[in-house]
């Protein structure tokens, strides 16, 4: 018996044996990518053929597990792998991604600026930088949901899914008025949502002057004459009403004679001590109000007119005709006209000219001519003449200038043969005009634009007001007996006044005063000014030459 187990147990030993040594071993090595996204386990090992090995992957922080590569496929983790040779697999590894949600309440939007690192959602740790913007009219007010506060712009870190809301609130607005002036403002809100004053706001203001007064025009944050007017509220605003006392009728109250009979064409006032007068072989200077008087030039050539820039320089324009023998031409003084130096010599009778400053001027006259200056006179560039611009061969001749600023003025005249009556206008310094205003009738003597759209202008016994850039007009004066409306001048741009002359009998002129910039005109009670040809204001005072006088005006 002791034989019989010693033999099954030699035998049961043997098979052992022999199962060990003929099972084959394989290696299991793992890897994580990317390598810092999380690891595996085991992370590697020895295994006998046929073993079935549990391997894990785990993910880090900010990491989730995708799937397997290499000798393994699939998603399932933890995954088996049967052992039946080498193998290799790598568990792959996600940044771990989440989505940003922005929604606004009131009127706005949200810009977002990545500080790191963008793909189609956020990436875990992402700093996304958040500014709200409101539309016009609204304002921001507070972050809410995720995000909190009312830092703007401010920076949120996603860590999860986000849900951020920038909150807007429509803004309000102070509005200010306040007057110049003896007035009143009346405010009417003509359209609004609340009762608070909000962007889009539409409110009517009327200026209302006290008895005695006139209302001139808005300032602060609006601008123009136009009363009422209508504002569109944008932002805090403050809204001003200027007014003036209503100008007393004018009286003639000194005469002042030059001393010489020569008629006057021209007056030219810097101040009520200091002006010129030019006419029929004569200029004329004043330092004392108009008491005493010193000629500067005689019998040489007829002024047609004249402009000081200032005490020491200025421009005259000549003509010469009958027993006059002068050059015909421009004429320049820098020393108050002590003397006068011909500048640019011409035929075709210079007849009006205007200067913005001591640098910059233009002179105009018949037969085309128009002239500008850029360097005080030293030269000349003869500008656009219109030969032709009707298609035919018709001549312009130009009675009056007029430039709001160095680049857009206006001239007033007619052109033969048609005799019509005409006002150009040009919008780059004189380097191209165009004719504006055609019409039949007598020519325009004068013009003179009380701002970029609207101005006066006269012709023969009428005087009219100018619309829409001189492109069209309308009649505002006739008077019985002018015979030719001569000369208009401004103290503001509603007030000012304009002088007429009966041809017929030259002892008779006629002043008119207008205080809304042309659109009527009353008589002014004075002496009679005996033709008065040209007035301008000093600075209490109306001038106005008269045949050989001159006259100071109470205004």
């Amino acid at each position: 018996m002791k034989k019989l187990l010693l033999l099954i147990t030699a035998l049961l030993l043997l098979g052992c044996s022999a199962t060990t040594e003929n099972s084959e071993i394989y290696t299991l090595n793992t890897n994580v990518n990317p390598e810092d996204a999380g690891s595996v386990s085991p992370a590697q090992g020895e295994f006998d053929e046929g073993t079935e090995v549990t391997v894990n992957a785990s993910a880090n922080e900010g990491w989730v597990f995708s799937g397997w590569q290499g000798d393994h496929n699939g998603s399932s983790n933890p995954a088996t792998i049967v052992m039946n040779s080498d193998k290799s697999v790598t568990a792959m590894f996600e940044v771990r991604e989440y989505d940003l949600t922005l929604n606004t309440e009131g009127s706005g939007s949200i810009q977002e600026q990545i500080v790191t690192s963008k793909t189609e959602s956020y990436q875990e740790g992402t700093a996304v930088q958040l500014t709200a913007v409101p539309d016009d009219g609204w304002e921001f007010v507070e972050w809410t949901g995720d995000l909190t506060g009312s830092s703007n712009p401010e920076t949120i870190t996603i860590d999860s899914e986000k849900n951020v809301t920038a909150v807007f609130a429509m803004s309000t607005y102070e509005i200010t008025t306040e007057t110049v002036g003896e007035g009143e403002i009346v405010e009417q809100i003509i359209s609004s949502e609340s009762e608070e004053v909000e962007y889009g706001t539409v409110i009517e203001y009327t200026a209302v002057p006290a008895e005695g007064w006139v209302f001139v025009e808005w300032s602060g944050d609006i601008s123009g004459e136009e009363n009422p007017i209508e504002v569109t509220v944008e932002g805090n605003m403050n809204i001003v009403a200027n007014f003036e006392e209503e100008p007393a009728p004018a009286n003639a109250t000194t005469w002042y004679d030059t001393g010489s009979s020569a008629r006057l064409n021209i007056v030219d006032f810097l101040s009520d001590d200091i002006g010129w007068v030019g006419g029929e072989g004569l200029i004329a200077k004043t330092t004392d109000g108009g008491v005493t008087w010193t000629f500067q030039m005689e019998d040489d050539f007829v002024v047609t007119d004249l402009q000081m820039i200032d005490e020491n320089v200025g421009f005259v324009t000549g003509t010469v005709y009958g027993d006059f023998t002068g050059d015909e031409g421009i004429y320049r003084t820098t020393d108050g006209g002590d003397n006068w130096d011909l500048v640019f010599a011409t035929s075709e009778e210079p007849r009006t000219l205007f200067f913005i400053d001591e640098n910059t001027g233009w002179v105009a006259g018949v037969n085309d001519l128009i002239l500008k200056t850029e360097d005080g006179g030293d030269t000349w560039t003869v500008q656009d003449q219109f030969v032709g611009a009707f298609g035919g061969a018709e001549s312009f001749w130009i009675n009056d200038l007029f430039f709001m600023d160095e680049n857009m003025g206006w001239g007033a005249g007619h052109y033969s043969p048609a005799d019509n009556r005409l006002i150009i206008y040009t919008e780059d310094g004189g380097d191209t005009w165009e004719v504006v205003y055609d019409y039949q009738g007598g020519p325009f003597n004068f013009i003179y634009m009380t701002n970029e759209e609207e101005g006066v202008t006269g012709s023969g016994r009428s005087v009219f007001k100018i619309w829409n850039n001189a492109e069209s007009t309308s009649l505002r004066l006739t008077h019985p007996v002018f015979s030719s409306a001569q000369d208009v001048t401004f103290k503001t741009f509603r007030h000012g006044y304009v002088i007429g002359r009966n041809f017929e009998n030259i002892s008779e002129s006629f002043l008119y005063e207008t205080t809304d910039a042309g659109g009527t005109w009353t008589q002014v009670e004075t002496e009679d000014l005996m033709g008065g040809s040209s007035i301008d204001i000093g600075t209490d005072y109306l001038w106005v030459a008269t045949g050989p006088f001159v006259v100071k005006v109470e205004m």
